[in-house]
């Protein structure tokens, strides 16, 4: 539990890369990447076809229902991404929740959209606005809870409705919404990224479930420390929650013998 088995050996033995050049002597390899992101843009969301002019965004959807156990209550409720789907809900076709990745190279390595599953979002994340979106045939309208910009095939529909006066919106069920937020730092868009090299391709190492990305240029070795850092701190916390339902098993099972 303290460390995920391999992982280190892995990253000590991956290629290092940070000129972005490719050289057959390492396919099928793990490789560390590091260089500037060039994404393909703008592109279009796959179940949408809604415009994003930014290499990264973020598709909330959901579906608006009858709050269970209530008589006259209605609200929204997420639609979340299948995340254990093949393609680790990123760029997910159907409507529902799912991270957005632009086509993008680093040097001359295709990307798998799906390293970019865990990109960092804290403090570069904001809401789409209309003038992002392009042309489209949809109603648009902000939330009067936290202003956020969605989108619909439909009318305007309140957040959450309660009381009788809900009556009215009965026939809306099972309609849906979206909203996306972007991937907003003006760069430089440069990271450090881990896959396995398939031709003219970096693709997400499935079978060891290592899909890393750092921000900024990072020497192989330090990457690898901080990730390895990263996985035996998780693994401590969850060995202490561990011990902690221990103890209070033990503490029940004498407390119930006496």
């Amino acid at each position: 539990m303290v460390e995920q088995p391999g992982i280190q050996k892995t990253l000590e033995e991956a290629v290092y890369v940070d000129d972005g050049k490719i050289k057959s002597e390492n396919e099928g390899k793990v490789i560390i990447l590091a260089g500037t992101v060039e994404p393909e843009l703008p592109f279009k969301d796959p179940a949408t076809e809604v415009t994003i002019p930014y290499f990264a965004a973020y598709r909330k959807a959901e579906i608006f229902s009858h709050v269970k156990d209530t008589d006259y209550e209605y609200d929204w409720f997420v639609l979340g991404g299948d995340t254990e789907s093949d393609n680790k809900g990123v760029n997910t076709e159907e409507l529902s929740s799912s991270k957005l990745i632009a086509p993008i190279k680093i040097g001359d390595y295709n990307i798998d959209p799906r390293i970019f599953k865990e990109i960092e979002t804290i403090d570069k994340w904001k809401d789409i606005t209309e003038d992002d979106l392009g042309d489209y045939e949809l109603t648009i309208h902000k939330s009067k809870n936290d202003d956020t910009t969605y989108l619909s095939e439909d009318e305007y529909i309140p957040d959450v409705i309660e009381g009788y006066k809900c009556m009215k919106w009965q026939d809306q069920v099972d309609k849906t919404r979206y909203s996306y937020e972007v991937y907003a730092d003006k760069g430089p868009l440069d990271f450090t990224v881990v896959g396995v090299q398939q031709g003219d391709w970096l693709m997400l190492a499935d079978d060891l479930d290592i899909s890393y990305i750092k921000k900024g240029i990072h020497s192989g070795e330090d990457f690898t420390v901080d990730n390895v850092s990263s996985n035996r701190t998780m693994g401590i916390g969850i060995s202490g929650a561990g011990a902690a339902i221990l103890v209070l098993a033990v503490y029940f099972l004498f407390k119930r013998k006496k």
